[in-house]
């Protein structure tokens, strides 16, 4: 038999399960409004980006430095470290250039990760993927994104600002075990952007490839 004081315990841990279940499920929409409305504002971006690339297969990761650039309908990154290679998206098209190769690759759109955006990434996925907090602090909340049924993508995780919305970190695992993790920082919003971000200039010696 349980007891009266057993029940009355066990009935409160259950309303204080719910009652967190729905504390979390309302952090998570209105962390996703709030960031909605930040990019909403946003004619153009850009930030400098630390990026790291796990491969599973190998266990070794690989980081790049660079700046990111985004303006409606383009998004653009130029790595300096450890190689200098210039990557543009316009019009559903990517092209890359890699200097130390001397290469260059061009290809269509096929998911949305390509998109570069955050903003775009977290908007495309959000709808049907089973989302969660997974830490709050009085500086940023990080939220897990994980779809239900995606060939590719295994987990999203963005890390928000809790006061400006905008988002400072995105990490992309793949089903494999591999991941990509790219930090923003030094974000400037509204600012020009140089003509020259959206020209990709390589030699004529460059080796092309197209997908």
């Amino acid at each position: 038999m349980v007891s009266q004081t057993g029940i009355r315990i066990l009935l409160i841990a259950i309303v204080l399960i719910l009652f967190c279940g729905l504390l979390q499920a309302d952090k998570v929409e209105t962390t996703y409004q709030q960031m909605l409305k930040a990019y909403s504002k946003l004619t153009s971006w850009q930030a400098v980006i630390n990026q790291t690339n796990y491969y599973i297969q190998t266990k070794t990761s690989l980081n790049s430095n660079g700046t990111f650039y985004y303006q409606k309908g383009k998004a653009a990154i130029r790595y300096n470290k450890p190689n200098e290679q210039s990557l543009i998206i316009q019009n559903g098209a990517l092209t890359m250039y890699d200097k130390g190769s001397n290469t260059v690759m061009k290809s269509h759109l096929v998911s949305a990760v390509q998109s570069l955006n955050p903003v775009e990434i977290v908007k495309t996925y959000w709808q049907k993927s089973d989302k969660a907090v997974i830490q709050s602090t009085e500086q940023s909340c990080i939220l897990s994104i994980k779809p239900k049924a995606d060939e590719q993508i295994k987990e999203i995780k963005a890390t928000v600002a809790t006061q400006s919305g905008y988002i400072t970190k995105l990490v992309y695992i793949d089903k494999q075990g591999n991941s990509v993790s790219i930090a923003f920082t030094k974000l400037k919003v509204n600012k020009a952007i140089p003509a020259s971000v959206w020209k990709l200039n390589y030699p004529k010696t460059a080796k092309v490839f197209e997908q």
